[in-house]
C-alpha cells in the first residue's frame, strides 16, 4: 500500500511540473491538473479504506489475544483447580467490552465449568477527584466480597503493596489461587516471593524467543509459543523471563 501511495504522489508531483511546462497550453494544461487532482483524490481514498480495514483488523486481533488467553488460562485452571467458582478481575472500561466476553467464552470452553463471575475494579479517587494507583485495600475490598470465588484471574495488575494483600494469608490448603495477566507494579522481589508460595499465584510471562510481529492472531499454539504460565513449579526454569518481563511492564508505566 505504501508503494501504491508513493506511485500516486510520484504522478500528482510530475503533474504539477507539467502543468507549469504547459501554461501556454491552457488545454493542456488542464488536462494534467485534472489527472493531478484526480491523483489526489485516489489517494486519500485509497488512505480512507487503509485506516478503516486497520481498525478492523486491529479490533480482530484484539479479540483473539484476548480469546487465545482466555482458553489458555482455562486449561491450566482445569489442570490445577478443576470444578472452582471463579472471580474474573477487569478495569470498569473493560466490564462489557467485546474483549471480556471473547476472553470468558474461550475461559469456559477451556475450563469445561461455566460457574464465572467478573468484577470491575474502580480506581480510587483523591478528594479533587483525581484518579490513585490501585492498592492492596482496593484488591481486598472486591475479592473479599467475593467469598465464595475459589480462583482469581486478574487482568488489572498487582499494585505496589501487593504482599499485604489479604489473599496470600490464609494456610496452602484454604488459600485461594490469583492468576495474573496485566501489569507488575509490585517489586520484583515481592513478586518472586508470592510465586514462592504454593498455590498463592500465576503470571502469564512473555517468552524470549522472538515471534513474527504480523502474527497477532493467536491460536492456542500461538499462545503457547509466545507466553508461559509462571507458577510455583516452574518458576526457576522462568525466573529470568519474570525478571525481563517486570523491568519491561515497569518502564511502560513510569512512561505514561
Amino acid at each position: 500500500m505504501k508503494i501504491i501511495y508513493l506511485l500516486i504522489m510520484t504522478v500528482g508531483v510530475c503533474g504539477m511540473f507539467g502543468a507549469a511546462r504547459f501554461k501556454r497550453r491552457p488545454f493542456t494544461m488542464l488536462a494534467i491538473l485534472s489527472f493531478f487532482f484526480a491523483a489526489i483524490v485516489v489517494a486519500a481514498v485509497l488512505l480512507c479504506i487503509n485506516v478503516i480495514f486497520e481498525g478492523v483488523r486491529n479490533n480482530s486481533d484484539e479479540l483473539a489475544a484476548a480469546g487465545s488467553f482466555g482458553n489458555a488460562a482455562g486449561r491450566y485452571l482445569l489442570m490445577h483447580r478443576p470444578q472452582s467458582k471463579v472471580l474474573f478481575i477487569v478495569r470498569p472500561d473493560q466490564a462489557s467490552a467485546l474483549e471480556t466476553a471473547k476472553m470468558l467464552d474461550e475461559f469456559k470452553r477451556g475450563y469445561g465449568y461455566s460457574d464465572v463471575m467478573v468484577a470491575a475494579l474502580q480506581p480510587p479517587v483523591d478528594a479533587n477527584g483525581h484518579v490513585l494507583p490501585f492498592s492492596a485495600r482496593d484488591f481486598d475490598a472486591l475479592i473479599g466480597a467475593a467469598t465464595d470465588a475459589e480462583v482469581i484471574v486478574n487482568t488489572v495488575g498487582l499494585p505496589a503493596d501487593a504482599a499485604e494483600m489479604k489473599i496470600w494469608g490464609n494456610s496452602a490448603a484454604g488459600r485461594r489461587l490469583m492468576l495474573l495477566n496485566g501489569g507488575y507494579f509490585c517489586s520484583t522481589r515481592d513478586m518472586i516471593n508470592l510465586l514462592k508460595r504454593d498455590g498463592a499465584l500465576a503470571v502469564v510471562v512473555e517468552r524470549k524467543r522472538p515471534f513474527d510481529e504480523n502474527q497477532k492472531s493467536l491460536s492456542d499454539d500461538d499462545f503457547a509459543s509466545r507466553y508461559v504460565i509462571v507458577d510455583r513449579r516452574n518458576l526457576p526454569e522462568h525466573l529470568g523471563e519474570l525478571r525481563r518481563d517486570i523491568y519491561d511492564n515497569s518502564r511502560e508505566y513510569n512512561q505514561l
